[in-house]
Parts: structure tokens; C-alpha cells; sequence
């Protein structure tokens, strides 16, 4: 289950509105998160910040560095990949170009299958 995600964006793409939307729709499903400005391959830190270190965290990378450290650590890595970006994004999970195109539930579900857990597909009053 995802309980927090790690941001590694640029620091002007949190004024974005979609950014915003996301964060506040995160919150309502009680998904923490950090931000972080540069991953650098040996910062532990940015995982002793995180509450749940484990695989209940997701990474949301703009960077070929968040990626190859998202690998290094096992967590599962989103990669944000504007039109306009030339960073080789091919080593996360999944790929996206706009913030406006995802949302808690994308990322849950996205995280579940990169990790291997569960998914629920279709829930009703008898089944799940």
C-alpha cells in the first residue's frame, strides 16, 4: 500500500496548479510525501526523512539520478518526462509528461504493480 511518495522536481514546478491539485488529493487519501531539490546516489538522508523507507514508498523523479537511486534502494520509480526534457528517463517504471495527467489513484495503482502487491480491480457489496 502506498503511504508516502518521494518528490525529486524542480522547486518551480510546486507552483504549478496541477501540482498543487495533486498534493492536496494526496492528501485526502493520507499519502505523505517529501520533496527533495537533487538525489544524489549516496543520500541516505532523503530515506531516514521518510517515515515508511520501505516498499510503501514511491519515487517521482524528473532526473536519470532519481531513477538509477530509486533502483539502488528498491524503491518503485515514476519518472516525469516533459516533451522538452533530454534526460534518459527509459529506468522508471512508468513514465509521464504532465502533472495534470495523473493522480492518487494512478500512482496507488501504479506503485501496487511495480512492486508486485495486489490490485484491486473491481469492488462490489459481495466481492472485491
Amino acid at each position: 500500500m502506498l503511504r508516502e511518495i518521494l518528490f525529486d522536481i524542480a522547486p518551480e514546478l510546486l507552483e504549478s496548479p496541477a501540482v498543487k491539485d495533486l498534493l492536496n488529493e494526496l492528501s485526502l487519501h493520507e499519502i505523505n510525501y517529501v520533496f527533495s531539490g537533487k538525489i544524489a546516489p549516496t543520500c541516505a538522508a532523503l530515506l531516514q526523512a521518510l517515515a515508511q523507507p520501505s516498499g510503501d514508498c514511491l519515487m517521482l523523479t524528473a532526473s536519470a539520478a532519481g531513477i538509477a537511486f530509486a533502483r539502488k534502494t528498491g524503491l518503485a520509480s515514476i519518472g516525469y518526462a516533459p516533451p522538452e526534457g533530454t534526460e534518459d528517463m527509459s529506468g522508471a517504471y512508468a513514465l509521464f509528461e504532465d502533472f495534470s495527467s495523473i493522480d492518487a489513484a494512478y500512482l496507488c495503482r501504479t506503485h501496487a504493480h511495480a512492486m508486485g502487491y495486489p490490485a484491486d480491480i473491481l469492488s462490489t457489496e459481495r466481492l472485491l
